[in-house]
């Protein structure tokens, strides 16, 4: 009989007995958005050796297949942790992870599932945290999967090669913002969104829920000083606060809205949740002459020219029906099981990670 304390996925589970704020769909809906960034496969001898030391810090990050992701507000870890396996999955030789949360609780949870899919996908992890984790851990077993050897596993396998090093640190992100000296390929956050609204009694409930404690202003500075140039960050939001926060976050032009992926309960209902995706091209105002001579040569940098006009060209809007209507298309069908009340694209969209 499974144990109930344990929130499962498919390739690992969680505990979250001291998060101030349970796992929820917005959590996992955001996971699942972000697709990892595809890096260049150097060839062995495309690059002489006379020449490495010249290559910037961004080639050799692309060199060394290496990606940083930060979660602000992480929470249990849960979206930190699917997106290690993302990255996983991608191929990246070296995965550094950063979550960050003011609760300690959460934190302490966020600690033991780094251990949990460390453990889940049979490799050591570098873990460090500023909060020791004191949890239980009697009732966990190591989750069964294919042994590396079987050659249908080999390909998504990179665990005993890769590095994975997790940070996971009790800080909110105006303090870690103010002291961090280094910046990230991705950034993702389901931040609290209720902003004048009714709190609820529990303590942890109220800064989990409600921005007093992290303004939208504050996590879009945050954003545009943690995130590296090229970068991209990923955000859920509900459909009001989510406009309130493209705003500020384009208002510079520095970052662009690249994506907008809106989810609706069912066909008739409004959307519910907008996960909204940002790239920093601050790195690509100004170009090079070889830039410059590419562009002419192979085309227009797309992410350049909006910047520069102030428009955006790329944008991408979708939408997502979670659910199967009922015959009168207002509300949720009646069925069976729990598995057919969901759309066939939304249980595709979830396939690598829910258990259904």
């Amino acid at each position: 009989m499974p144990d109930t304390r344990l929130f499962r996925l498919q390739k690992f589970s969680l505990t979250q007995e001291h998060s101030a704020l349970k796992i929820g769909t917005d959590a996992v809906l955001l996971g699942c958005s972000v697709n990892m960034p595809e890096y260049e496969k150097p060839l062995a001898d495309s690059i002489p050796a006379s020449t490495n030391k010249q290559h910037s810090e961004e080639q050799n990050k692309r060199i060394t297949n290496r990606i940083s992701i930060l979660d602000v507000g992480t929470g249990s870890g849960i979206i930190l942790l699917m997106l290690a396996q993302k990255a996983l999955e991608a191929g990246y030789s070296r995965i550094e992870l950063t979550g960050i949360d003011i609760d300690s609780g959460s934190i302490a949870d966020a600690r033991t599932n780094a251990e949990l899919f460390a453990q889940s996908f049979g490799f050591s992890a570098s873990l460090s945290s500023t909060c020791d984790s004191s949890n239980d851990l009697s009732y966990i077993k190591a989750a069964g999967f294919p042994a590396c050897s079987q050659s249908n596993y080999d390909e998504k396998c990179p665990e005993r090669t890769t590095i994975l090093d997790i940070h996971l640190d009790c800080i909110s992100l105006q303090d870690y913002a103010r002291t961090c000296r280094r910046q990230y390929d991705l950034i993702v956050s389901n931040p609290p969104f209720f902003i004048n609204s009714l709190k609820s009694s529990g303590s942890g409930d109220k800064i989990a829920k409600h921005n007093d404690t992290l303004p939208q202003k504050d996590l879009a500075q945050g954003i545009e000083q943690l995130l590296a140039p090229g970068g991209s960050c990923h955000v859920i939001l509900p459909p009001a606060e989510a406009q309130q926060f493209i705003k500020l976050l384009t208002k510079d032009r520095a970052l662009l809205l690249k994506s907008k992926l809106a989810f609706k309960t069912t066909a008739a209902k409004p959307a519910k949740r907008l996960v909204l995706q940002f790239q920093n091209c601050s790195n690509q105002q100004t170009l090079s002459e070889s830039q410059a001579e590419r562009v002419n040569t192979v085309g227009v940098d797309e992410c350049t020219i909006a910047v520069e006009n102030g428009e955006n060209r790329e944008l991408e809007e979708r939408e997502m029906v979670m659910m199967r209507s009922n015959k009168d298309g207002k509300g949720p069908a009646t069925t069976g099981s729990k598995k057919e009340a969901f759309t066939r694209e939304y249980l595709s969209f979830v396939k690598d990670f829910l258990l259904y």
